[in-house]
């Protein structure tokens, strides 16, 4: 007697024979008995298929030609699912063996709750190695005031079929941040998110280099995924985090040309960004995501972030791109005293940047330089909260610093020949 169908776990690949097998075990390793899992390959042209053969009678296998739109092959999958739930997982991703026995479960109980979501990892696919550590859950946010539901990976989630389908499905106009859209489809709609568990339940693989290379195509369709957000919510969206949001966009592409050296690129995505609000440059938030594109394979919190790119050395160029772009914008050269602002928000987004890598000495060194640019003055979205982090930063700092020196000075007192 076969168990009923409650979840389906759909799985795209394309050309990806290096970790199919893995992905493919973790969603045949479900606890929950009620678990079929859809494998829909887009075309592969490489060993992929080789391996799935040894799972056929296990999965369910579709296999159509190459169209290179993931959120296609995700809206197949659905199509044929049986589960009353979804969960995608991409083909380099992992699932616990507990994931969807406990979402379905907390489903079952919650019928109101139209997406549940777990912590997860981010781990190097090279080595398995933790980059970033998303098992503890941040505050969640007011769905009657927050323009957004809260962040998390698209295998995370696990999502009523219903649901899924009354909305529309997955945008397949859109090539990636097709799941972003989509939850923020539902959230435009009044859905509710809940993340349950605390812990990891799942494992997102990155690959060096895969978020850089795709910079400019993903600033693409996130530009249009903005946009119909903000259509459909209409004035719930505040004008400040319209610009904040599309202006960002074109910070981050200007972050990636500036990495692969391609400067005229950059200057160009600088002038988008002003295109929304001149004064952008002015706000730290911007600039962080231009920087962290220097360095994007460990990102804030990454246990390997003592790899923080050398910001000193780039900071000419990203001054310069500033300068020029908004010299650009406004039709007249920008002198110094024009670019003040715009300078010592940088440095307070470089500083922010060391901070939240455990780099004391750049923390403290750009903090300065910002405040002493800026002539005391904080960049508008500097808030006190940014600066008791950075003093707490460098408390905690001097705090581990004098107690190192208490118990030196403790054990010299003490002596050789006396016992603790």
């Amino acid at each position: 007697m076969t168990n009923a169908i409650v979840a389906s776990i759909i799985i795209p690949v394309y050309n990806d024979e290096k970790f199919i097998a893995k992905a493919i075990d973790g969603a045949l390793a479900q606890t929950h008995p009620g678990v079929e899992v859809i494998v829909v390959d887009d075309g592969s042209t490489d060993g992929t298929l080789d391996i799935i053969e040894g799972y056929k009678d296990r999965i369910v296998y579709v296999r159509q030609r190459n169209h290179g739109v993931v959120a296609r092959a995700r809206n197949i999958g659905a199509s044929i699912s049986r589960g009353r739930y979804i969960c995608f997982l991409d083909s380099d991703d992992t699932v616990m063996p507990d994931k969807i026995r406990l979402q379905a479960d907390f489903m079952d109980a919650h019928p109101d709750i139209a997406v549940c979501y777990i912590g997860w990892l981010d781990i190097d696919v090279r080595d398995g190695s933790v980059i970033s550590d998303f098992s503890v859950p941040p505050p969640e946010g007011n769905q009657q005031r927050d323009e957004f539901p809260a962040h998390f990976p698209v295998f995370a989630g696990l999502i009523r079929k219903e649901i899924f389908e009354q909305v529309g499905r997955l945008d397949e106009s859109l090539k990636c941040v097709e799941d972003s859209e989509f939850y923020w489809r539902l959230w435009a709609d009044g859905h509710k998110f809940k993340r349950i568990v605390n812990g990891a339940m799942a494992c997102r693989g990155v690959r060096s280099g895969s978020k850089s290379k795709n910079v400019p195509r993903h600033s693409k369709y996130a530009i249009m995924a903005f946009k119909k957000h903000f259509a459909r919510m209409g004035r719930r969206v505040s004008r400040e985090l319209r610009i904040l949001k599309l202006g960002g966009v074109w910070m981050k592409q200007a972050g990636y040309y500036i990495s692969i050296e391609e400067t005229d690129k950059a200057i160009d995505a600088v002038q988008n960004a002003l295109r929304y609000n001149r004064h952008l440059l002015r706000e730290p938030t911007s600039w962080l995501l231009l920087i962290r594109q220097l360095d994007t394979r460990f990102p804030p919190g990454s246990k390997k972030a003592r790899s923080m790119s050398n910001f000193q050395k780039a900071w000419p160029e990203m001054v310069s791109v500033a300068r020029e772009a908004m010299s650009r914008r406004l039709g007249r050269n920008v002198d110094e005293r024009q670019i003040r602002l715009e300078k010592s928000a940088l440095a307070y987004a470089i500083s922010r940047e060391a901070s939240s890598k455990g780099r004391f000495l750049e923390t403290a060194s750009w903090f300065i330089r910002a405040f002493v640019i800026g002539r005391g003055r904080l960049p508008r979205s500097i808030s006190w909260r940014l600066v008791l982090h950075g003093l707490g930063t460098v408390l905690c700092r001097v705090s581990s610093l004098l107690s190192r020196k208490v118990r030196r000075v403790m054990r010299r007192r003490k002596g050789p020949g006396q016992v603790a």
